[in-house]
C-alpha cells in the first residue's frame, strides 16, 4: 500500500511539475507576447506621431505658402493703384497744363483782337476827323 501511494504521490508530483512547467513556459510566452504587442504599439505609436508632425509641418507649409501669395498678391495690387494714381496724376497735370496754355492763347487772342480793334478805331476816327475836316473845308469855301 506504501508503494502504491508513493508512486501515486510520485505521479501526482510529476502531473504538477510538469503543470507548473506548461504553466512557466505559458506564462513565459504570454510575457513575451505581451512585450511584443507593447513594441508593436509603441511603434505604432512612433510612426503615427511622425505621421502627425509630418502633417502638422505640411500644413504649416502650406499656410505658409497661402500667406506669402497673399502677401505678394497684395503688394502686387499695390504697386497697380501706384502706377495708376501716378498715371493719373501725370494725366491730370497735362490736361491742367493744356488748359493753361489754351487759356494763355485765348487771352494773347483777345489781347490781339482788342489792340486790332482799337487800332481800327482811331484809324477810324482820324479818317472820319480828316473827312469831316475836309467837309467843313469844303463847306467854308
Amino acid at each position: 500500500r506504501k508503494d502504491g501511494e508513493a508512486k501515486l504521490l510520485k505521479a501526482i508530483d510529476e502531473r504538477v511539475f510538469a503543470l507548473r512547467l506548461d504553466l512557466a513556459k505559458e506564462k513565459k510566452t504570454r510575457e513575451e507576447a505581451e512585450e511584443a504587442q507593447a513594441r508593436a504599439m509603441a511603434e505604432e505609436i512612433g510612426r503615427l506621431a511622425d505621421a502627425i508632425e509630418s502633417e502638422r509641418a505640411a500644413r504649416e507649409e502650406k499656410y505658409a505658402n497661402a500667406l506669402r501669395q497673399l502677401q505678394d498678391e497684395a503688394a502686387r495690387l499695390g504697386q497697380m493703384i501706384q502706377v495708376e494714381r501716378s498715371v493719373r496724376e501725370q494725366s491730370e497735370a497735362t490736361i491742367f497744363k493744356a488748359m493753361e496754355d489754351v487759356c494763355a492763347r485765348m487771352q494773347a487772342e483777345v489781347a490781339k483782337e482788342r489792340s486790332d480793334r482799337e487800332g481800327t478805331e482811331e484809324t477810324l476816327l482820324k479818317l472820319l476827323e480828316e473827312t469831316l475836316g475836309s467837309v467843313e473845308n469844303g463847306l467854308r469855301v
